[in-house]
């Protein structure tokens, strides 16, 4: 594994109010900036993400990477809820393919078929796109912690999520992440 790179990075909360706030001259009141971590230490791992971890590295051939075909749903049956597949397109894009049904509870909608991509304004884009970016360039696993992860819902969930390049040889062609979910605040 290579030396660690973790990266602090913040970004406002995503809220549906966010994106028609911008265009107004003042900044969003109530849509305070929460960090997430990026790092490509797997050290200190959620004991709940490791087991995946370690099918993603018995998958790898000498070949390089493991391609997507070689996870099937069955292999990711623990994770299935809280899993999330994107693959990626030319130019910088990802696109989501599959969010798992914890995820799409957590964030408040479901982003299947959303593109994600440098252009994109709104944090929850953003975020999305800079680790994909990272996992592709570096073609290694990375784990994101996030104190609160970005949502639509008054409840919230502070996230670690394991995200694993799949491809060929060292072309990332598609991303599988799980997300472990802790729930910080029940909605009133």
């Amino acid at each position: 594994m290579s030396k660690d790179h973790t990266v602090i990075l913040e970004f406002q909360r995503w809220s549906p109010m966010a994106d028609t706030s911008r265009q107004k001259a003042e900044a969003p009141k109530a849509n305070p900036v929460h960090a997430f971590a990026l790092s490509t230490n797997l050290a200190e791992l959620h004991a709940e993400l490791r087991p995946l971890l370690d099918l993603w590295a018995s998958k790898c051939g000498v070949q390089g990477l493991p391609t997507r075909n070689s996870l099937s749903p069955r292999d990711l049956k623990p994770w299935l809820p809280r899993v999330h597949i994107y693959d990626v397109l030319p130019e910088g894009r990802f696109q989501a393919r599959l969010l798992g049904t914890a995820i799409v509870q957590a964030i408040g909608q479901d982003q299947t078929g959303r593109q994600f991509g440098p252009q994109d304004q709104d944090p929850l884009a953003q975020r999305v796109t800079q680790i994909l970016a990272t996992v592709t360039g570096k073609a290694v696993p990375a784990v994101t912690t996030a104190r609160q992860m970005a949502s639509t819902r008054p409840s919230y969930y502070a996230a670690e999520s394991l995200w694993l390049p799949m491809g060929a040889g060292t072309q990332v062609k598609s991303i599988i992440a799980a997300t472990h979910l802790t729930l910080v605040e029940e909605a009133v």
